[in-house]
C-alpha cells in the first residue's frame, strides 16, 4: 500500500509543472467574427442576416481567475445593392473558473455600445445612382464564453468564443422602445499575444 501511495505522489509531483501555469498579466488579440443578426420584423418577415467581419480583444488579469476584458468587433453584409454593418464595443469582467492553463475556458458579461449602419440604393428620379443611408448608436450587452489554447508562453489561440448579444436600435426613426430588442448570436476566433 505504501508503494502505491508513493507512486501516486511521484506521478502528481512530476505533473505539477504542467498543471501550474503562470497567469499572464494580460493579452491582446485580433481575429474573425461571425454574427447572426436578428432582423426587425418591419424590414421583412422575421429572419436572420449572416454577417462576417473582424474583432479585437484585450484582457487584463487581476487574479488567476478574474480579469477585465474589452472587445471591439465589426461585421457586415452586402446584398441586392444594400449594405448592413454592425459595430460593438464592450467591456466587463471575464472569469476563468479553472485559472490559466494550456486549455483555458472563460466566461464574461460585457456592457457597451453598438452602431447600426444601413445603406441602400435611392429609387428617386434623377438620383444618378446615389444611396440613402441611416445609422444609429445604442446600448449593447454581451454574455458568453469560450476556450483559449496556449501554444507558447507568449502566444495563444482563441479557438471559440460564443456570445449572445442584445442591442435595441430604434432603427430609422421608429424611436427607442418602439421596436423589440435585436437578439444576436456571435462566434469569434482570434490569435492572442500574452504579455
Amino acid at each position: 500500500m505504501s508503494k502505491l501511495l508513493g507512486l501516486i505522489t511521484l506521478i502528481l509531483l512530476v505533473h505539477l509543472p504542467a498543471i501550474a501555469q503562470v497567469t499572464p498579466p494580460g493579452e491582446v488579440g485580433v481575429g474573425y467574427t461571425f454574427r447572426m443578426y436578428d432582423r426587425p420584423s418591419f424590414q421583412q418577415p422575421p429572419s436572420w442576416l449572416s454577417m462576417n467581419g473582424w474583432n479585437m480583444t484585450a484582457d487584463y488579469n487581476f487574479l488567476s481567475w478574474l480579469g477585465a476584458a474589452a472587445d471591439l468587433d465589426w461585421t457586415g453584409n452586402a446584398s441586392n445593392g444594400a449594405e448592413t454593418t454592425i459595430m460593438t464595443g464592450t467591456i466587463g469582467p471575464q472569469i476563468y473558473p479553472f485559472g490559466h492553463h494550456k486549455w483555458t475556458p472563460f466566461a464574461h458579461v460585457l456592457l457597451g455600445a453598438g452602431r447600426f449602419y444601413y445603406r441602400y440604393p435611392c429609387a428617386c428620379l434623377g438620383s444618378n445612382g446615389t444611396s440613402n443611408y441611416f445609422s444609429e448608436y445604442d446600448f449593447a450587452w454581451v454574455a458568453g464564453g469560450g476556450l483559449d489554447y496556449t501554444v507558447r508562453p507568449k502566444v495563444g489561440i482563441r479557438l471559440a468564443e460564443f456570445d449572445f448579444e442584445q442591442v435595441n436600435f430604434g432603427l430609422q426613426g421608429f424611436g427607442k422602445g418602439s421596436m423589440p430588442a435585436q437578439n444576436n448570436w456571435k462566434y469569434s476566433a482570434a490569435f492572442l499575444l500574452h504579455f
